[in-house]
C-alpha cells in the first residue's frame, strides 16, 4: 500500500511546468496555470491527449494526475508518459511509444500499451483518487498504481522489482494524459511537496 503524508511547502499557484498548451489536442482545456485539464463536449467520445512541458531521459522521477470530475463514460482518463511522437488524437498506451494506466475504469483499474491493455485487479479510483507514475529511465521500468491501491502488480519503484512496462533505457518521455467524454478533468501533480504518496526512495517529483 502507498503511504500517504501531508503535501510541503510548494502550493498550488507555483510556477512549475505543467501541461504544455502548444502540445496538447484541442479538445482539452487547460486553466490554473496549465495544472488542469478539462475534456470539452467538442468531438465528445473521442481520446484526445496532452504532453507536459517538462521531459526526461534520466534519472528517477514519479508524477501525479488526481481525477476532479469523471466523464460520462467509464474509464475516460488514461495518465501515463509517452515520446513526443505519440498522437495527441489517441490515449497514452495506444502505440509503441506511449503507456497509461485508466485508473477510473470499472470495475477494475487497466495498464495500457501498443493498444493492448492489461488488468490491474484494483478497484476503480473515484472523484479526489489519483493515477501513479514511476519512471526509472536509466533502468528502462514503468511503474503504475493509484492512490487507494498502491502500485499496481505488487510493484515497488525504491527496490526497482516488479515494473508493469519496461522500455529501451534512456529514452525521452513526457508525462501524458488522455480523456474521453466531457466532463472529465484533472489536475496534475508533478511539483515538489505536491505527491499525496509517499515517493519512493531514490525517485524525485517530475517538475
Amino acid at each position: 500500500m502507498i503511504g500517504f503524508y501531508a503535501a510541503g511547502a510548494m502550493g498550488e499557484g507555483e510556477a512549475v511546468p505543467r501541461w504544455n498548451p502548444l502540445d496538447a489536442a484541442t479538445q482539452l482545456t487547460l486553466s490554473s496555470n496549465d495544472r488542469v485539464c478539462t475534456r470539452s463536449s467538442t468531438d465528445n467520445n473521442s481520446w484526445r491527449s496532452v504532453r507536459s512541458v517538462t521531459s526526461h531521459h534520466s534519472g528517477k522521477w514519479l508524477a501525479q494526475c488526481r481525477i476532479n470530475a469523471n466523464g460520462a463514460a467509464n474509464g475516460s482518463m488514461i495518465f501515463g508518459v509517452g515520446t513526443s511522437a505519440a498522437s495527441l488524437n489517441s490515449y497514452p498506451g495506444a502505440g509503441v511509444t506511449s503507456w497509461g494506466a485508466q485508473a477510473n475504469n470499472s470495475p477494475t483499474a487497466r495498464t495500457y500499451t501498443n493498444g493492448s491493455s492489461s488488468n490491474t485487479g484494483a478497484a476503480a479510483v473515484g472523484v479526489g483518487g489519483s493515477a501513479i507514475v514511476a519512471v526509472d529511465f536509466d533502468a528502462g521500468l514503468i511503474w503504475f498504481g493509484d492512490s487507494v491501491a498502491g502500485w499496481y502488480g505488487s510493484g515497488n519503484p525504491a527496490a526497482g522489482t516488479n515494473p508493469r512496462y519496461t522500455f529501451t533505457p534512456n529514452t525521452t518521455l513526457y508525462l501524458m494524459l488522455g480523456q474521453y467524454s466531457s466532463p472529465m478533468q484533472n489536475t496534475l501533480l508533478n511539483g515538489p511537496g505536491e505527491a499525496t504518496v509517499t515517493v519512493p526512495s531514490g525517485f524525485a517529483m517530475w517538475g
